[in-house]
């Protein structure tokens, strides 16, 4: 997976960011799936365009 993406450690933001926006992998997309792709992910998270450079 690491030639597909940049990992990074997780976010922290209040829970009102969460729901809409930019995809995120959650821990259960890796629990529940064999594969991660963009169809599989659930979360969901307001970011700024500072945050998303990161």
């Amino acid at each position: 997976m690491g030639e597909l993406f940049v990992f990074k450690n997780g976010l922290n933001k209040g829970k009102e960011f969460f729901g809409s926006g930019t995809p995120i992998v959650n821990y259960t997309d890796v629990y529940r799936n064999n594969k991660i792709s963009a169809n599989v992910l659930r979360g969901k998270v307001r970011v700024s365009p500072e945050e998303k450079e990161r």
